[in-house]
């Protein structure tokens, strides 16, 4: 015995291929990203004064982030950033 294809089941098929037919195309989006960070610096932005206690607390963040990940960060004050 054939059964017909309801509404609800014509309107299920086509929700799950369009799901998966974006679910695609994210997987190849992600695949042609460059790794992460790239090869200039990465700045972190202090928005105080130097030589405060956040500037210090800064630069020791930098230090422990560049050598987990291998890579270059600056910490940049820019005083009345904050505000």
């Amino acid at each position: 015995m054939i059964q017909r294809l309801t509404r609800r089941h014509t309107l299920g098929l086509l929700a799950s291929s369009l799901v998966s037919a974006r679910a695609q195309a994210a997987g190849n989006l992600l695949t042609n990203l460059p790794a992460y960070p790239a090869t200039e610096a990465v700045k972190i932005i202090v928005p105080f004064a130097a030589g405060a206690g956040t500037d210090a607390m800064g630069r020791l963040m930098a230090q422990k982030l560049g050598e987990m990940m291998n890579a270059s960060f600056v910490v940049e004050n820019r005083t009345g950033a904050s505000g």
